[in-house]
């Protein structure tokens, strides 16, 4: 897991990320994502939405999303809470609203998190001068995406009017050598319409329902929001439509268990939450972009490690061949029973470091975590 965070995605940077993608969304995300949607990409369209034509449809969507983005809290995560985050170990899913740190949200991990499943390439024809697109030949699906092609970096959120699910975005960054896959012909072009994150996956998540992950063969286990819609391709690309449903799923675990993981952690003891503002350059292209004035004065919130991960030395009598390298265990979540409220809850174990004094260390990824 990497720690080179592109420069758009660092804290200071990110009010202007916010609006740049505000500004897309509200411009060219409606035809960018239904013309994908009617070649395979599908997106989830509400109950509401599909009565629509999916010209309007899309364009409702976008202003959704838009607003979401907009009213959205902004969080960074450091690279060892991020570290943390993927290392938590969760038997199960269970997500209440008061483990949200706000009910819309955006936050970037400064380490990537996974990458993209695929993702298309255009061949378009776009208007030198405005920007816009003139035609769209060719969408060609690109296979094989590896982490450093298209790294999934962000995820935003909206807590639903009701209270009992979370509808949940995760966006990657093309950069680097998925740009490489572009002519210097098609490199503007694509440039010029390109998302400044890419829409990788959303899922609804649902509230105080404990539930087995993506891959669970129980009948009471998540399910996944948007599939290839088996019902309605040929039949000689049904299997292949059934593989790519079954490939997403072990993804989809591990995105939603760092998502929910960086929310606990979020409360950890040992966390620390720092605020960056946006420089006074920045505010002024802000302002200029119409960005509002809570935009302009709240800020990017920190999430990092505030001290070192405590060390536990072996108890007196243990046997000696157990503590031949020191570790780093947990964090864990553990289904803990609160008599008060009569309930089980998602309790947050925080790690720890295990082992003697000056033994060799033989797990610990990040040596910064470490005590010393």
């Amino acid at each position: 897991m990497t720690s080179t965070l592109d420069s758009k995605l660092e804290p200071r940077n990110m009010p202007e990320l916010r609006q740049s993608m505000i500004d897309w969304t509200l411009g060219k995300a409606a035809w960018m994502w239904r013309e994908s949607h009617v070649r395979g990409t599908k997106f989830y369209l509400s109950p509401d939405l599909r009565r629509l034509p999916l010209e309007q449809a899309f364009e409702v969507l976008a202003k959704r999303n838009a607003a979401t983005l907009k009213a959205a809290r902004l969080f960074s995560v450091t690279p060892e809470m991020t570290f943390l985050a993927a290392k938590t170990a969760m038997s199960s899913y269970k997500l209440t609203a008061d483990m949200l740190p706000a009910p819309k949200g955006f936050l970037v991990w400064q380490s990537p998190v996974g990458a993209a499943e695929h993702t298309q390439r255009l061949s378009l024809s776009v208007d030198r001068d405005t920007g816009e697109v003139l035609s769209a030949e060719l969408f060609e699906w690109m296979e094989g995406l590896k982490t450093e092609d298209m790294p999934i970096v962000a995820a935003s959120w909206e807590l639903s009017e009701d209270q009992t699910e979370v509808f949940v975005i995760w966006y990657a960054n093309p950069g680097g050598s998925y740009w490489d896959r572009y002519s210097l012909e098609e490199l503007a072009q694509a440039r010029a319409i390109h998302a400044p994150l890419a829409f990788e996956r959303e899922q609804i998540l649902p509230l105080e329902r404990e539930l087995e992950w993506f891959t669970s063969e129980k009948p009471n286990r998540l399910i996944t929001t948007v599939q290839v819609d088996l019902d309605a391709i040929p039949a000689s690309m049904l299997e292949d439509g059934i593989r790519r449903n079954q490939a997403v799923l072990p993804d989809l675990d591990r995105l939603t268990k760092i998502l929910v993981a960086t929310f606990m952690l979020m409360d950890m003891k040992m966390t620390k939450r720092d605020v960056e503002l946006p420089d006074r350059a920045a505010r002024k292209r802000l302002k200029r972009a119409g960005a509002t004035e809570e935009h302009l004065t709240s800020g990017v919130q920190v999430i990092k490690l505030g001290q070192k991960i405590r060390s536990q030395k072996p108890k007196d009598g243990e046997p000696a061949f157990r503590w031949k390298n020191r570790r780093i265990v947990g964090p864990f979540v553990r289904n803990q029973w609160y008599p008060s409220e009569e309930t089980h809850k998602p309790k947050l174990i925080e790690p720890y470091i295990a082992g003697p004094e000056g033994a060799p260390i033989g797990n610990a990824e990040k040596v910064y975590l470490l005590s010393e």
